[in-house]
């Protein structure tokens, strides 16, 4: 249904007595559906975990041995724990340690959990995450699967290590490239950090890319730049820039290196009305500019 998880391709076998249980599962060449937390299905090429229940009297404990899974985004291991409390299921508990290694940026966005996220950051996420190694990643899930004002918060916890990825953080603007970064979500909050990278031929220094709160989906970007005066010519020339700077762009050449900062502020939401913030600084020490 649209509200329940679902699986595909599964062997399962059950064994109940009294007040405990266990279970064994694998699934091959299948899905897994968790429609409350993922927009899509995940694919599975294999999956193998073994699952002990418990009856505490008034909630059933579910606990899970290390969980071993793989496919085409990556491979990993996990451990799974589960309060289910007998008069109201709606206030289960969950508790999720997970690590990924050699995984594939670009499906991140799979695993971000929608209902935190919202589609707006989804749609971003799966656009602007283009390509890219991870190394390792982590996540930590714990507390309520459904978050009331009555409720404790849950917590949420990713961070993955990236190497040699590709950024393309918004429409007309130079994506950043060669990224090794760390790529950070706690509860609402996304930050993007990294040491250097490329802007056109460009080297771009301690990359900083924010989105503050994932309910309001907005892109503070922020990046160094050792340039020339030829990228820093494309820049005013081939970006949203042009409007304003084109102009003065065509009229100059300039000559030779430059340091200079890029700040660049976006809503990601394409019904929101807010307009786009740039700010552009470079230092000219001794450059040549040919009119």
């Amino acid at each position: 249904t649209s509200n329940m998880i679902g699986v595909n391709k599964m062997d399962l076998w059950l064994n109940h007595q009294d007040t405990q249980g266990y279970a064994g599962l694998n699934i091959k060449q299948g899905q897994l559906d968790l429609k409350p937390i993922y927009r899509q299905p995940t694919p599975v090429e294999d999956l193998d975990a073994l699952l002990k229940w418990s009856d505490l009297g008034d909630a059933w404990l579910v606990e899970s041995n290390q969980i071993k899974i793989k496919n085409s985004d990556a491979h990993g291991d996990a451990v799974l724990s589960l309060w289910l409390p007998k008069a109201d299921f709606s206030a289960a508990q969950m508790q999720l340690l997970a690590s990924i290694y050699q995984g594939n940026l670009a499906s991140v966005w799979r695993y971000v959990p929608w209902p935190s996220a919202g589609d707006d950051t989804l749609a971003w996420l799966k656009s602007a995450l283009v390509s890219g190694n991870i190394e390792r990643g982590d996540f930590l899930y714990q507390g309520v699967l459904m978050d009331t004002p009555q409720r404790p918060p849950s917590t949420m916890q990713m961070h993955f290590k990236v190497s040699d990825g590709l950024l393309d953080y918004a429409p007309q603007w130079p994506s950043l490239k060669r990224l090794n970064a760390d790529i950070d979500i706690y509860n609402r909050q996304l930050t993007i950090t990294a040491k250097n990278g490329q802007i056109y031929e460009s080297i771009a220094q301690e990359i900083n890319a924010e989105i503050p709160d994932l309910s309001e989906p907005k892109l503070r970007l922020k990046a160094g730049i050792d340039t020339t005066g030829e990228d820093l010519i494309r820049l005013f020339k081939e970006t949203p820039l042009k409007e304003e700077a084109a102009h003065f762009a065509d009229m100059v050449a300039i000559k030779g290196e430059i340091v200079g900062e890029l700040e660049l502020q976006l809503p990601l939401s394409a019904t929101t009305k807010e307009e786009v913030k740039v700010n552009v600084s470079a230092e000219l020490l001794g450059n040549p500019i040919v009119l």
